[in-house]
This record gives C-alpha cells, sequence and structure tokens, in this order.
C-alpha cells in the first residue's frame, strides 16, 4: 500500500470544496439553456393563443 499525499485535513478540505464547487458551476451551465429553451416555448404558446383568440 501507499502513502497519503496529505495528511492535513485544510488541504483535503480545500481540494474537496474545490471540485464540489467546479461540478456545481458545469450543472448551473448546463441547466441554463433548458431554461431558456422553456421560457422560449411558453412565449411561442403565448403568442400561438393571442394569435388564434384573436381570429
Amino acid at each position: 500500500m501507499h502513502q497519503p499525499a496529505t495528511t492535513n485535513p485544510l488541504i483535503i478540505m480545500c481540494i474537496n470544496m474545490t471540485i464540489v464547487f467546479a461540478v456545481l458551476i458545469g450543472l448551473s451551465f448546463m441547466m441554463r439553456p433548458r431554461k431558456r429553451l422553456r421560457r422560449l416555448r411558453l412565449r411561442q404558446r403565448l403568442l400561438r393563443h393571442l394569435l388564434l383568440t384573436r381570429m
């Protein structure tokens, strides 16, 4: 078995939090287009509804 690179809990905590925040930021960027698409679809439905009710 090999020795751990560090046993300092502060360094381990910093590394873990960096990874966690990187994953969260990546997920937030992935979710943004879906929100935009959802808003766009809602606007399209609203416009269709408004146009059909005016006729």
